[in-house]
């Protein structure tokens, strides 16, 4: 089995959200890199609070999902994306118990 592993995270630049590989360097400062449409190599600083990483799955408008995400289902469940014990899970707003995908 084959999975992406890709990173989101908020950039302190921009504040905008920013997919790519995620770099922590040794002064414990938090990266993404990724690949502009020219090729080439660019580096932002993210708050190291907004990394997510991609689940392997998309929504029904196909925008990737990743860890921390806010998805509903069906028409009234709210729930967030999260790791929990091996696995990305959601976990409904109001319980604390996750639920497998």
């Amino acid at each position: 089995m084959n999975r992406e592993f890709l990173f989101r995270g908020k950039s302190i630049l921009t504040g905008l959200f920013v997919e790519g590989n995620l770099v922590i360097d040794r002064n414990r400062e938090t990266f993404i890199i990724w690949f502009n449409h020219k090729q080439k190599e660019c580096w932002t600083s993210i708050y190291p609070y907004s990394v997510g990483q991609y689940t392997g799955l998309k929504d029904k408008n196909g925008k990737k999902i990743f860890e921390g995400d806010i998805v509903t289902i069906g028409n009234d469940l709210k729930a967030v994306v999260i790791w929990f014990n091996g696995s990305f899970r959601f976990q409904d707003e109001l319980s604390s118990k996750a639920t497998y995908f």
